[in-house]
């Protein structure tokens, strides 16, 4: 639920951002329709990027602070993390080495 209403956030102010645009061309006011075309330009990016990326998968209370900590003490990143548990996770149902996502090589 938090990704839809996160994706229809982004979609009403990349339209916010458009009508602005849309207004400030019409009043002929050059700086403010650069200003609200920035805008839309960077809320376009956050529809785009939203709509390609990962799916967004509800984690249990527990494991969220287990990948926070983890991610304190490894100084790395929690979804990184995340990948590499779900790789070793889904090696052991498969019976193939866990890979980590991207690279295409066995964890180390």
């Amino acid at each position: 639920m938090r990704g839809t209403y996160t994706r229809l956030l982004e979609v009403m102010i990349a339209l916010t951002a458009l009508v602005g645009l849309l207004d400030a061309i019409a009043g002929e006011q050059a700086d403010l329709a650069l200003v609200f075309a920035i805008a839309l330009a960077l809320s376009l990016v956050l529809v785009a990027r939203s709509a390609v990326g990962r799916r967004e998968v509800a984690v249990r209370r527990d494991l969220a602070k287990w990948l926070a900590d983890r991610a304190a003490t490894e100084d790395d990143t929690a979804g990184a993390i995340a990948d590499r548990a779900l790789s070793a996770y889904r090696a052991g149902l498969v019976g193939d080495p866990p890979t980590t996502p991207g690279s295409g090589t066995p964890d180390g």
